[in-house]
């Protein structure tokens, strides 16, 4: 009583999918250079939203996502490095992955070349969505000539050189050393 009935053509409705959002254009990336920086602020306190209290806004580099943004609206090559083990349950993060696979088909509908590159326990995942991630090598950075490097979900070295996780597991014997990558293109 009161839930209206679904008739059959409103089921072929329903299956529809939904219309496509417009294609991005190089253009289209000019307005985060007009974005206020409240729009900007409010995007970071988004990204720092921690339901599970883990400390996440701490590692948030607040006011900085503007500059990525226009860094990212002139670059050339990119990389987008993702894959975050975990020895339990013997597998990668699953949110990593995919962001990945956004930001390089955001960045390729811009005409950018933007590459997906993990290491050999993330693999099958990208796989599974049907992106050939590179898997790291050495030399493979200069093989690809990146202009610039995006990380998503991806373990960085802590100051003992070795990789861990939020709950402070050991996570080094899992990791190449993809972050190496970032180091160098600091100098």
């Amino acid at each position: 009583p009161g839930v209206p009935a679904i008739r059959p053509h409103d089921r072929l409705r329903l299956l529809r999918p939904p219309a496509p959002f417009p294609a991005f254009t190089r253009d289209s990336l000019i307005p985060c250079r007009s974005m206020s920086e409240d729009r900007f602020r409010r995007i970071e306190e988004l990204i720092a939203a921690d339901p599970r209290e883990r400390g996440i806004a701490a590692l948030v580099q607040w006011g900085s996502l503007r500059s990525a943004a226009e860094a990212l609206a002139g670059a050339r090559r990119v990389g987008v490095v993702s894959g975050f083990y975990l020895p339990v349950p013997r597998a990668g993060e699953t949110d990593g992955p995919p962001g990945a696979k956004a930001i390089a088909e955001a960045l390729a509908s811009l005409g950018v070349q933007a590459r997906c590159v993990t290491d050999a326990p993330h693999l099958p995942l990208f796989e599974a969505m049907g992106v050939r991630a590179l898997e790291f090598e050495p030399g493979l950075l200069e093989d690809l000539a990146l202009s610039h490097l995006v990380a998503v979900e991806r373990p960085g070295r802590a100051a003992d050189g070795r990789y861990y996780s939020m709950s402070g597991r050991d996570l080094t014997a899992f990791t190449a050393p993809l972050d190496d990558w970032f180091f160098a293109a600091e100098q």
